[in-house]
Protein backbone atom coordinates (compact mmCIF):
# COMPACT_ATOMS: atom_id res chain seq x y z
CA UNK A 1 0.00 0.00 0.00
CA UNK A 2 2.95 2.77 0.90
CA UNK A 3 4.49 1.72 -2.61
CA UNK A 4 1.26 2.61 -4.53
CA UNK A 5 1.06 5.92 -2.64
CA UNK A 6 5.09 6.49 -3.39
CA UNK A 7 5.76 8.42 -0.13
CA UNK A 8 6.82 12.08 -0.27
CA UNK A 9 5.70 14.18 2.39
CA UNK A 10 3.85 12.86 6.43
CA UNK A 11 2.57 13.65 9.44
CA UNK A 12 1.74 12.53 12.24
CA UNK A 13 -1.39 13.13 14.24
CA UNK A 14 -1.74 15.19 17.77
CA UNK A 15 -3.63 12.24 19.03
CA UNK A 16 0.02 9.71 18.30
CA UNK A 17 -2.62 7.19 16.89
CA UNK A 18 -2.15 7.54 13.35
CA UNK A 19 0.19 8.93 10.60
CA UNK A 20 -0.77 10.84 6.99
CA UNK A 21 1.81 10.00 4.31
CA UNK A 22 1.41 12.13 1.11
CA UNK A 23 2.17 10.76 -2.37
CA UNK A 24 4.49 12.01 -5.75
CA UNK A 25 1.36 11.70 -7.42
CA UNK A 26 -1.09 13.45 -5.18
CA UNK A 27 -2.38 10.40 -3.00
CA UNK A 28 -2.52 10.58 0.56
CA UNK A 29 -2.97 7.81 2.80
CA UNK A 30 -3.54 7.77 6.56
CA UNK A 31 -2.29 4.29 8.80
CA UNK A 32 -2.48 3.43 12.64
CA UNK A 33 0.63 3.99 13.22
CA UNK A 34 1.53 0.70 14.81
CA UNK A 35 0.32 -0.77 12.08
CA UNK A 36 1.31 0.28 8.22
CA UNK A 37 -0.60 -2.56 6.73
CA UNK A 38 -3.96 -1.52 6.85
CA UNK A 39 -5.03 2.17 6.30
CA UNK A 40 -7.70 3.99 8.21
CA UNK A 41 -8.42 6.03 5.24
CA UNK A 42 -7.29 6.38 1.14
CA UNK A 43 -7.79 10.00 -0.59
CA UNK A 44 -7.46 9.34 -4.12
CA UNK A 45 -9.54 9.42 -7.28
CA UNK A 46 -11.46 12.93 -8.12
CA UNK A 47 -10.32 14.04 -4.85
CA UNK A 48 -7.33 14.13 -5.02
CA UNK A 49 -4.11 16.64 -6.36
CA UNK A 50 -2.76 16.31 -9.21
CA UNK A 51 0.83 16.66 -8.45
CA UNK A 52 3.13 15.62 -5.74
CA UNK A 53 2.08 16.52 -1.80
CA UNK A 54 4.62 18.87 -0.72
CA UNK A 55 3.39 18.84 3.22
CA UNK A 56 0.48 17.64 5.21
CA UNK A 57 -0.78 19.21 8.47
CA UNK A 58 -3.20 18.02 10.93
CA UNK A 59 -5.45 20.27 12.65
CA UNK A 60 -4.69 20.62 16.38
CA UNK A 61 -8.11 17.98 17.32
CA UNK A 62 -7.08 15.58 14.59
CA UNK A 63 -9.97 15.53 12.59
CA UNK A 64 -9.19 17.76 9.95
CA UNK A 65 -6.03 17.08 7.75
CA UNK A 66 -4.29 20.04 5.55
CA UNK A 67 -2.79 19.09 2.54
CA UNK A 68 -0.29 21.39 -0.08
CA UNK A 69 0.48 20.33 -3.38
CA UNK A 70 3.08 21.25 -6.30
CA UNK A 71 -0.47 21.66 -8.19
CA UNK A 72 -1.07 24.78 -6.73
CA UNK A 73 -3.64 23.88 -4.60
CA UNK A 74 -4.31 23.16 -0.80
CA UNK A 75 -6.70 20.66 0.52
CA UNK A 76 -8.89 20.29 3.76
CA UNK A 77 -9.91 16.78 4.39
CA UNK A 78 -11.74 15.10 6.85
CA UNK A 79 -9.94 12.38 8.44
CA UNK A 80 -12.62 10.16 9.04
CA UNK A 81 -14.73 11.40 5.56
CA UNK A 82 -13.20 12.68 2.39
CA UNK A 83 -12.52 16.33 0.77
CA UNK A 84 -14.13 19.09 2.68
CA UNK A 85 -12.57 21.50 0.12
CA UNK A 86 -10.17 23.04 -2.33
CA UNK A 87 -8.07 26.30 -1.37
CA UNK A 88 -7.14 27.78 -4.94
CA UNK A 89 -5.22 31.51 -5.15
CA UNK A 90 -1.70 30.69 -5.50
CA UNK A 91 -0.20 30.54 -8.93
CA UNK A 92 2.59 28.10 -8.60
CA UNK A 93 3.10 25.40 -6.46
CA UNK A 94 2.42 25.03 -2.71
CA UNK A 95 5.28 24.12 -0.25
CA UNK A 96 3.28 24.25 2.67
CA UNK A 97 0.49 24.93 4.47
CA UNK A 98 -0.30 25.08 8.53
CA UNK A 99 -3.13 25.81 11.13
CA UNK A 100 -2.66 28.30 13.17
CA UNK A 101 -1.84 27.34 16.74
CA UNK A 102 -4.82 26.80 19.42
CA UNK A 103 -2.98 28.46 22.31
CA UNK A 104 -6.51 28.15 24.42
CA UNK A 105 -8.19 25.17 24.33
CA UNK A 106 -11.63 27.22 24.70
CA UNK A 107 -10.95 28.33 21.09
CA UNK A 108 -12.99 26.59 18.33
CA UNK A 109 -10.02 24.90 15.98
CA UNK A 110 -12.95 26.07 12.72
CA UNK A 111 -12.16 29.48 14.10
CA UNK A 112 -8.50 29.18 13.83
CA UNK A 113 -6.82 30.42 9.98
CA UNK A 114 -4.66 28.22 7.56
CA UNK A 115 -1.48 29.99 6.58
CA UNK A 116 -0.09 28.96 3.06
CA UNK A 117 3.82 29.49 1.56
CA UNK A 118 4.07 29.07 -2.22
CA UNK A 119 6.54 29.24 -4.93
CA UNK A 120 4.81 32.35 -6.08
CA UNK A 121 6.49 34.20 -3.56
CA UNK A 122 3.67 35.00 -1.42
CA UNK A 123 1.70 33.73 1.72
CA UNK A 124 -1.70 33.51 1.76
CA UNK A 125 -4.16 33.60 5.10
CA UNK A 126 -7.83 31.60 4.78
CA UNK A 127 -9.85 31.90 6.88
CA UNK A 128 -11.47 28.40 7.83
CA UNK A 129 -14.94 29.94 8.93
CA UNK A 130 -15.80 30.49 5.05
CA UNK A 131 -15.09 26.97 4.46
CA UNK A 132 -17.94 25.17 3.76
CA UNK A 133 -19.78 23.05 5.94
CA UNK A 134 -20.44 19.24 4.80
CA UNK A 135 -23.60 17.86 5.34
CA UNK A 136 -23.99 14.66 5.17
CA UNK A 137 -26.46 11.51 5.65
CA UNK A 138 -28.28 11.16 2.47
CA UNK A 139 -27.76 7.62 0.69
CA UNK A 140 -27.91 8.42 -3.62
CA UNK A 141 -27.12 11.74 -5.20
CA UNK A 142 -28.52 14.78 -4.20
CA UNK A 143 -31.11 16.32 -6.75
CA UNK A 144 -31.82 19.63 -5.30
CA UNK A 145 -31.57 21.68 -2.34
CA UNK A 146 -33.17 24.57 -1.24
CA UNK A 147 -33.30 27.02 1.55
CA UNK A 148 -36.44 28.08 3.96
CA UNK A 149 -37.94 31.29 3.69
CA UNK A 150 -36.46 32.55 6.70
CA UNK A 151 -32.72 31.00 5.75
CA UNK A 152 -32.67 28.88 8.82
CA UNK A 153 -32.86 25.71 7.67
CA UNK A 154 -32.36 23.51 4.44
CA UNK A 155 -34.50 21.21 2.87
CA UNK A 156 -32.31 18.37 0.02
CA UNK A 157 -33.78 15.64 -1.61
CA UNK A 158 -32.06 12.47 -3.00
CA UNK A 159 -32.28 9.17 -5.98
CA UNK A 160 -32.39 7.21 -2.51
CA UNK A 161 -36.59 8.64 -1.82
CA UNK A 162 -35.43 10.36 1.13
CA UNK A 163 -35.86 14.33 2.28
CA UNK A 164 -33.48 15.87 4.63
CA UNK A 165 -34.47 19.08 6.53
CA UNK A 166 -31.07 20.73 8.35
CA UNK A 167 -29.91 23.43 10.83
CA UNK A 168 -28.70 25.84 8.07
CA UNK A 169 -26.11 27.47 10.69
CA UNK A 170 -25.14 24.89 12.98
CA UNK A 171 -24.98 21.99 9.66
CA UNK A 172 -26.98 19.40 11.41
CA UNK A 173 -29.53 17.40 10.65
CA UNK A 174 -33.04 18.29 12.08
CA UNK A 175 -35.98 15.39 10.67
CA UNK A 176 -35.59 12.96 7.87
CA UNK A 177 -38.41 11.74 5.64
CA UNK A 178 -38.51 8.82 3.10
CA UNK A 179 -41.53 9.90 0.70
CA UNK A 180 -40.16 7.68 -1.95
CA UNK A 181 -40.44 4.45 -0.13
CA UNK A 182 -42.55 2.35 -1.58
CA UNK A 183 -43.77 -0.45 1.26
CA UNK A 184 -45.61 -3.93 0.98
CA UNK A 185 -49.49 -3.45 2.03
CA UNK A 186 -49.20 -6.70 3.27
CA UNK A 187 -45.67 -6.49 4.67
CA UNK A 188 -45.21 -3.71 6.57
CA UNK A 189 -41.44 -4.37 6.75
CA UNK A 190 -41.07 -5.22 3.02
CA UNK A 191 -39.35 -2.51 0.86
CA UNK A 192 -40.84 -2.95 -2.84
CA UNK A 193 -38.85 0.23 -3.89
CA UNK A 194 -37.34 3.55 -3.40
CA UNK A 195 -38.27 5.79 -5.87
CA UNK A 196 -36.32 9.55 -6.64
CA UNK A 197 -37.20 12.41 -5.24
CA UNK A 198 -36.43 15.19 -8.02
CA UNK A 199 -36.86 18.67 -6.18
CA UNK A 200 -37.99 20.31 -2.81
CA UNK A 201 -39.49 23.22 -2.52
CA UNK A 202 -40.59 25.70 0.49
CA UNK A 203 -44.49 27.73 0.46
CA UNK A 204 -42.87 31.43 0.81
CA UNK A 205 -44.59 31.58 4.37
CA UNK A 206 -42.82 29.13 5.15
CA UNK A 207 -45.50 26.71 6.30
CA UNK A 208 -45.47 23.46 4.23
CA UNK A 209 -42.49 22.15 2.46
CA UNK A 210 -43.44 19.68 -1.11
CA UNK A 211 -41.31 17.45 -2.70
CA UNK A 212 -41.50 16.11 -6.01
CA UNK A 213 -41.40 11.87 -6.62
CA UNK A 214 -40.44 9.93 -9.49
CA UNK A 215 -43.63 8.03 -8.47
CA UNK A 216 -45.99 10.91 -10.27
CA UNK A 217 -46.94 12.62 -6.59
CA UNK A 218 -46.16 15.70 -4.66
CA UNK A 219 -45.71 15.18 -0.79
CA UNK A 220 -46.71 18.44 1.03
CA UNK A 221 -45.92 18.26 4.93
CA UNK A 222 -47.14 21.14 7.74
CA UNK A 223 -44.16 22.96 8.63
CA UNK A 224 -41.63 20.17 10.11
CA UNK A 225 -39.53 21.86 12.57
CA UNK A 226 -38.42 19.83 15.90
CA UNK A 227 -41.47 20.50 17.89
CA UNK A 228 -44.15 19.68 15.06
CA UNK A 229 -42.23 16.80 13.57
CA UNK A 230 -44.45 14.28 14.95
CA UNK A 231 -47.61 16.03 13.94
CA UNK A 232 -47.24 16.70 10.69
CA UNK A 233 -49.70 15.87 8.01
CA UNK A 234 -48.88 14.71 4.42
CA UNK A 235 -50.58 15.26 1.40
CA UNK A 236 -50.38 13.74 -2.14
CA UNK A 237 -50.94 15.05 -5.37
CA UNK A 238 -51.52 12.39 -8.33
CA UNK A 239 -50.20 13.01 -11.53
CA UNK A 240 -51.19 10.12 -13.79
CA UNK A 241 -50.40 8.80 -16.65
CA UNK A 242 -53.21 9.13 -19.41
CA UNK A 243 -51.97 5.81 -21.29
CA UNK A 244 -52.49 3.48 -18.30
CA UNK A 245 -51.47 0.54 -20.76
CA UNK A 246 -47.79 1.96 -19.83
CA UNK A 247 -46.25 3.20 -15.91
CA UNK A 248 -49.05 4.09 -14.62
CA UNK A 249 -47.30 7.41 -13.50
CA UNK A 250 -45.81 10.50 -14.71
CA UNK A 251 -42.71 11.77 -12.59
CA UNK A 252 -42.42 14.95 -11.14
CA UNK A 253 -39.19 16.84 -12.13
CA UNK A 254 -39.79 19.99 -11.03
CA UNK A 255 -42.28 22.03 -7.94
CA UNK A 256 -42.40 25.89 -7.22
CA UNK A 257 -44.81 27.48 -4.72
CA UNK A 258 -46.80 30.50 -5.97
CA UNK A 259 -45.50 33.85 -4.44
CA UNK A 260 -48.37 35.80 -2.57
CA UNK A 261 -47.98 39.57 -1.97
CA UNK A 262 -47.12 40.76 1.28
CA UNK A 263 -45.06 43.43 3.12
CA UNK A 264 -41.28 43.99 2.53
CA UNK A 265 -41.34 44.90 6.11
CA UNK A 266 -42.27 41.51 7.02
CA UNK A 267 -41.21 39.70 4.45
CA UNK A 268 -41.57 36.07 5.78
CA UNK A 269 -43.83 36.09 8.61
CA UNK A 270 -47.23 38.02 7.21
CA UNK A 271 -49.81 35.55 8.50
CA UNK A 272 -51.64 33.73 5.52
CA UNK A 273 -55.55 33.21 5.25
CA UNK A 274 -55.35 32.08 1.17
CA UNK A 275 -54.39 28.76 0.57
CA UNK A 276 -51.28 28.40 -0.84
CA UNK A 277 -50.77 27.04 -4.48
CA UNK A 278 -48.14 24.67 -5.70
CA UNK A 279 -46.51 24.56 -9.77
CA UNK A 280 -45.39 21.45 -11.39
CA UNK A 281 -43.75 19.79 -14.06
CA UNK A 282 -43.39 16.45 -15.27
CA UNK A 283 -41.66 14.14 -17.56
CA UNK A 284 -44.01 14.38 -20.01
CA UNK A 285 -43.70 18.22 -20.81
CA UNK A 286 -46.91 19.04 -19.07
CA UNK A 287 -47.17 21.90 -16.43
CA UNK A 288 -50.08 21.96 -13.37
CA UNK A 289 -51.16 24.37 -10.72
CA UNK A 290 -52.48 23.05 -7.87
CA UNK A 291 -53.57 24.11 -4.25
CA UNK A 292 -51.98 23.15 -0.99
CA UNK A 293 -55.04 20.10 -0.54
CA UNK A 294 -54.76 18.42 -3.97
CA UNK A 295 -57.06 20.67 -6.01
CA UNK A 296 -56.23 20.82 -10.07
CA UNK A 297 -56.34 24.77 -10.40
CA UNK A 298 -55.36 24.82 -14.16
CA UNK A 299 -52.63 23.13 -16.66
CA UNK A 300 -50.79 25.16 -18.43
CA UNK A 301 -51.20 24.39 -22.68
CA UNK A 302 -49.16 24.96 -25.71
CA UNK A 303 -52.02 24.47 -28.71
CA UNK A 304 -54.24 22.55 -27.06
CA UNK A 305 -51.00 19.95 -25.97
CA UNK A 306 -48.80 19.76 -23.41
CA UNK A 307 -46.73 22.93 -22.20
CA UNK A 308 -44.12 20.96 -23.56
CA UNK A 309 -42.83 18.52 -26.56
CA UNK A 310 -40.42 17.13 -23.79
CA UNK A 311 -40.06 16.72 -20.05
CA UNK A 312 -40.13 19.68 -17.39
CA UNK A 313 -36.95 20.34 -15.49
CA UNK A 314 -37.12 23.58 -13.72
CA UNK A 315 -40.17 26.20 -13.28
CA UNK A 316 -39.79 29.65 -11.19
CA UNK A 317 -42.44 32.30 -10.87
CA UNK A 318 -42.19 36.11 -11.13
CA UNK A 319 -41.83 37.67 -7.54
CA UNK A 320 -45.02 38.54 -7.83
CA UNK A 321 -46.58 35.49 -8.52
CA UNK A 322 -48.58 36.52 -12.23
CA UNK A 323 -45.53 34.71 -14.40
CA UNK A 324 -44.29 31.65 -14.83
CA UNK A 325 -41.54 30.39 -16.52
CA UNK A 326 -40.54 26.65 -17.54
CA UNK A 327 -37.52 25.15 -18.83
CA UNK A 328 -37.71 22.28 -20.53
CA UNK A 329 -35.23 19.20 -22.65
CA UNK A 330 -37.11 20.80 -25.64
CA UNK A 331 -34.52 23.19 -25.38
CA UNK A 332 -37.07 26.16 -25.15
CA UNK A 333 -37.90 28.46 -22.26
CA UNK A 334 -41.58 29.27 -22.12
CA UNK A 335 -43.44 32.57 -19.97
CA UNK A 336 -46.92 31.66 -19.18
CA UNK A 337 -49.79 34.07 -17.85
CA UNK A 338 -50.60 32.01 -14.62
CA UNK A 339 -54.17 33.10 -14.06
CA UNK A 340 -55.46 32.67 -17.40
CA UNK A 341 -52.94 29.75 -18.21
CA UNK A 342 -52.01 31.75 -21.45
CA UNK A 343 -48.74 31.03 -23.42
CA UNK A 344 -46.90 34.60 -23.61
CA UNK A 345 -43.36 33.54 -25.19
CA UNK A 346 -41.39 30.86 -26.40
CA UNK A 347 -37.77 31.65 -25.63
CA UNK A 348 -35.07 30.22 -27.90
CA UNK A 349 -31.41 30.16 -27.57
CA UNK A 350 -29.56 27.04 -25.82
CA UNK A 351 -28.87 24.45 -28.37
CA UNK A 352 -29.95 21.67 -25.91
CA UNK A 353 -32.06 20.57 -23.08
CA UNK A 354 -32.36 23.80 -20.81
CA UNK A 355 -32.21 22.07 -17.27
CA UNK A 356 -32.93 25.23 -15.04
CA UNK A 357 -34.45 28.33 -14.84
CA UNK A 358 -35.27 31.44 -11.95
CA UNK A 359 -36.61 34.83 -11.73
CA UNK A 360 -33.81 37.38 -9.91
CA UNK A 361 -35.70 38.75 -6.68
CA UNK A 362 -36.27 42.49 -8.24
CA UNK A 363 -38.51 40.62 -11.11
CA UNK A 364 -36.30 42.25 -13.55
CA UNK A 365 -34.01 39.40 -14.60
CA UNK A 366 -34.35 35.90 -15.91
CA UNK A 367 -31.70 33.12 -15.75
CA UNK A 368 -31.45 29.37 -17.53
CA UNK A 369 -28.94 26.64 -17.19
CA UNK A 370 -28.29 24.41 -20.07
CA UNK A 371 -26.95 21.32 -20.98
CA UNK A 372 -24.88 22.72 -23.65
CA UNK A 373 -22.80 24.61 -20.96
CA UNK A 374 -24.38 28.21 -21.09
CA UNK A 375 -26.17 30.69 -18.57
CA UNK A 376 -28.22 32.67 -20.16
CA UNK A 377 -29.28 35.77 -18.58
CA UNK A 378 -32.81 37.32 -20.09
CA UNK A 379 -34.40 40.89 -18.55
CA UNK A 380 -37.83 41.27 -17.73
CA UNK A 381 -40.26 44.01 -17.63
CA UNK A 382 -43.06 42.53 -15.68
CA UNK A 383 -44.64 41.44 -19.03
CA UNK A 384 -42.13 40.20 -22.25
CA UNK A 385 -38.91 38.83 -21.77
CA UNK A 386 -36.35 40.64 -24.25
CA UNK A 387 -35.10 37.94 -26.86
CA UNK A 388 -31.25 39.14 -26.86
CA UNK A 389 -30.05 37.31 -23.68
CA UNK A 390 -27.01 37.77 -22.43
CA UNK A 391 -24.97 34.43 -23.13
CA UNK A 392 -22.14 33.07 -20.77
CA UNK A 393 -19.77 30.05 -21.57
CA UNK A 394 -19.91 28.91 -18.01
CA UNK A 395 -18.72 25.58 -17.19
CA UNK A 396 -17.34 22.78 -19.06
CA UNK A 397 -20.00 19.95 -18.51
CA UNK A 398 -23.96 21.02 -18.49
CA UNK A 399 -25.04 23.49 -16.43
CA UNK A 400 -27.85 22.16 -14.09
CA UNK A 401 -29.41 25.20 -12.10
CA UNK A 402 -29.22 28.69 -11.50
CA UNK A 403 -29.88 31.01 -8.20
CA UNK A 404 -29.72 34.80 -7.65
CA UNK A 405 -28.46 36.29 -4.69
CA UNK A 406 -30.94 38.53 -2.62
CA UNK A 407 -29.33 42.06 -4.38
CA UNK A 408 -30.42 40.50 -7.88
CA UNK A 409 -26.51 41.25 -8.28
CA UNK A 410 -24.89 37.56 -8.21
CA UNK A 411 -25.82 34.43 -9.84
CA UNK A 412 -24.91 31.39 -8.95
CA UNK A 413 -24.54 28.15 -11.37
CA UNK A 414 -24.37 24.92 -10.82
CA UNK A 415 -22.93 22.29 -13.07
CA UNK A 416 -21.94 18.50 -13.86
CA UNK A 417 -17.89 19.78 -13.93
CA UNK A 418 -18.68 19.42 -9.93
CA UNK A 419 -17.87 23.25 -9.78
CA UNK A 420 -20.13 26.14 -8.43
CA UNK A 421 -19.24 30.09 -10.34
CA UNK A 422 -20.55 32.44 -9.31
CA UNK A 423 -20.72 35.49 -11.58
CA UNK A 424 -22.30 39.35 -11.70
CA UNK A 425 -25.38 40.44 -13.30
CA UNK A 426 -24.88 43.73 -12.97
CA UNK A 427 -25.32 45.53 -16.08
CA UNK A 428 -21.79 47.54 -15.83
CA UNK A 429 -20.25 44.02 -15.12
CA UNK A 430 -22.10 41.29 -16.24
CA UNK A 431 -20.83 37.95 -17.14
CA UNK A 432 -17.75 38.63 -15.09
CA UNK A 433 -16.69 35.57 -13.19
CA UNK A 434 -16.71 36.65 -8.76
CA UNK A 435 -15.20 33.33 -7.86
CA UNK A 436 -15.19 29.21 -8.08
CA UNK A 437 -16.63 27.10 -6.06
CA UNK A 438 -14.76 23.93 -5.28
CA UNK A 439 -15.47 20.65 -3.16
CA UNK A 440 -18.10 18.79 -4.54
CA UNK A 441 -15.97 15.28 -6.39
CA UNK A 442 -18.94 14.63 -8.91
CA UNK A 443 -21.92 16.25 -10.29
CA UNK A 444 -23.36 19.32 -8.28
CA UNK A 445 -27.46 19.65 -9.11
CA UNK A 446 -28.90 22.17 -7.50
CA UNK A 447 -27.62 25.71 -5.37
CA UNK A 448 -29.29 27.66 -3.72
CA UNK A 449 -28.99 31.16 -2.08
CA UNK A 450 -30.09 32.54 1.21
CA UNK A 451 -32.75 34.55 1.51
CA UNK A 452 -31.15 37.34 3.52
CA UNK A 453 -33.70 39.84 4.01
CA UNK A 454 -33.88 40.46 8.24
CA UNK A 455 -35.98 42.90 9.45
CA UNK A 456 -36.46 44.96 5.85
CA UNK A 457 -32.60 44.84 5.05
CA UNK A 458 -30.28 42.86 2.97
CA UNK A 459 -27.64 41.31 4.51
CA UNK A 460 -23.97 41.56 2.90
CA UNK A 461 -22.66 38.02 3.78
CA UNK A 462 -25.34 34.60 1.91
CA UNK A 463 -25.12 31.46 2.18
CA UNK A 464 -25.31 29.04 -0.65
CA UNK A 465 -26.22 25.48 -0.37
CA UNK A 466 -25.57 22.95 -2.83
CA UNK A 467 -26.24 19.25 -3.42
CA UNK A 468 -24.09 16.91 -5.40
CA UNK A 469 -24.21 13.22 -7.29
CA UNK A 470 -21.32 12.93 -4.10
CA UNK A 471 -24.11 12.49 -1.74
CA UNK A 472 -23.65 15.46 0.25
CA UNK A 473 -24.67 18.96 0.56
CA UNK A 474 -22.64 22.07 1.40
CA UNK A 475 -23.22 25.75 2.59
CA UNK A 476 -20.78 28.40 1.60
CA UNK A 477 -20.48 31.49 2.73
CA UNK A 478 -20.31 34.25 -0.03
CA UNK A 479 -19.66 37.81 0.07
CA UNK A 480 -21.90 39.76 -2.20
CA UNK A 481 -21.32 43.37 -0.92
CA UNK A 482 -20.53 45.02 -4.65
CA UNK A 483 -17.73 47.69 -2.90
CA UNK A 484 -14.95 45.54 -3.71
CA UNK A 485 -12.72 48.56 -2.12
CA UNK A 486 -14.16 47.16 0.87
CA UNK A 487 -13.25 43.88 0.48
CA UNK A 488 -9.66 44.94 -0.41
CA UNK A 489 -9.15 47.01 3.07
CA UNK A 490 -10.42 44.01 5.05
CA UNK A 491 -7.79 41.34 2.97
CA UNK A 492 -5.25 43.86 4.27
CA UNK A 493 -6.33 43.62 7.57
CA UNK A 494 -5.89 40.31 8.11
CA UNK A 495 -2.61 40.23 6.73
CA UNK A 496 -1.35 43.36 8.44
CA UNK A 497 -2.81 41.67 11.78
CA UNK A 498 -1.35 38.17 11.11
CA UNK A 499 2.29 39.88 10.57
CA UNK A 500 2.11 42.08 13.54
CA UNK A 501 1.33 39.45 16.00
CA UNK A 502 3.58 37.09 14.83
CA UNK A 503 6.65 39.32 13.88
CA UNK A 504 9.05 36.91 16.09
CA UNK A 505 7.92 33.30 14.77
CA UNK A 506 8.36 34.69 11.47
CA UNK A 507 12.16 36.63 11.78
CA UNK A 508 12.98 33.39 13.60
CA UNK A 509 11.91 31.35 10.23
CA UNK A 510 10.47 28.26 12.55
CA UNK A 511 9.57 25.11 11.91
CA UNK A 512 6.13 25.96 9.99
CA UNK A 513 7.50 25.60 6.68
CA UNK A 514 8.00 28.94 6.19
CA UNK A 515 11.75 29.19 5.18
CA UNK A 516 13.50 31.98 3.96
CA UNK A 517 10.77 34.48 4.79
CA UNK A 518 10.20 37.46 6.66
CA UNK A 519 8.02 40.57 6.92
CA UNK A 520 9.87 42.57 4.55
CA UNK A 521 9.79 40.22 1.55
CA UNK A 522 6.23 40.13 2.92
CA UNK A 523 5.47 43.96 3.31
CA UNK A 524 7.09 44.26 -0.43
CA UNK A 525 5.54 41.52 -2.46
CA UNK A 526 1.88 41.21 -0.89
CA UNK A 527 1.24 44.41 0.59
CA UNK A 528 2.08 46.75 -2.66
CA UNK A 529 -1.84 46.80 -3.18
CA UNK A 530 -2.48 47.87 0.51
CA UNK A 531 -2.39 51.52 1.85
Amino acid sequence: MLSRIEPQSLSFNPDGESIAIGGSKGSIGIWQWQNTNAALNIFEGKEQHTGAINSLSFSPGGSRLLSASSDGSIKLWSVSYHLLATLQGHTAEVSSAVFQPLGDDSIDFKKLKIVSASADRTIRIWNQENIPNLLMGHQGKVWNVEFSPSGRQIASADSDGTVRLWDADKGTEIKSFDPGLKIDSQDPKKLIHRFNVFDVSFSPDGRLLAAALEDGTVKIWNHPGAKSANNSSTKVLVNPRKDLKNDPYVPVLAIAFRPQPRSTENLFDAPQSQLQSIATGSLDGSIKLWTENGKLIREFRDSGKNAHKESTWGLSFSPNGKTLASASSDATIKIWDVESGRLRQTLRGHRSEVLGVSFSPNGQLLASAGEDNKVMIWTFDGQIIGVNPYIIDAHEQAVRRVSFDSRSQVLASASDDDSIKLWSVNKETRGDLLKTLLGHSDQVLSVSFEPTFKEGKLGSIEKIASASADQTVRVWKAETESDLDKLADRGCEWVKDYLETNQSSLEKNDQSGLEGTNRSSLEKDDLKLCP
